[in-house]
């Protein structure tokens, strides 16, 4: 399991910043968690940073409706911080 900072966050996917890893290229499908709800997602594509890790866009692939209830929140909340 990896510790992955999540940046963007959308109904269709999301911005994360993580550790690179030669085993993550587009087409990807990695397992994740969402507020302990998990699912699947695939990376469409990677950017290094200038700190030495990685922007990974991801869309999802596989999510439950637990999951998809978790995104909406996520999504507010991303608003809510965003306001303040």
């Amino acid at each position: 399991m990896v510790d992955a900072e999540l940046v963007d966050l959308s109904v269709a996917g999301a911005l994360v910043r993580a550790p690179g890893s030669s085993a993550i290229q587009p087409g990807t499908n990695i397992d994740i968690s969402l507020s302990g709800e998990p699912g699947t997602v695939r990376v469409r594509n990677l950017r290094k940073t200038d700190d030495g890790l990685v922007l990974y866009g991801v869309v999802f692939h596989r999510i439950s409706p637990a999951l998809e209830a978790a995104i909406y929140e996520g999504i507010a909340r991303l608003r809510n911080d965003k306001k303040s």
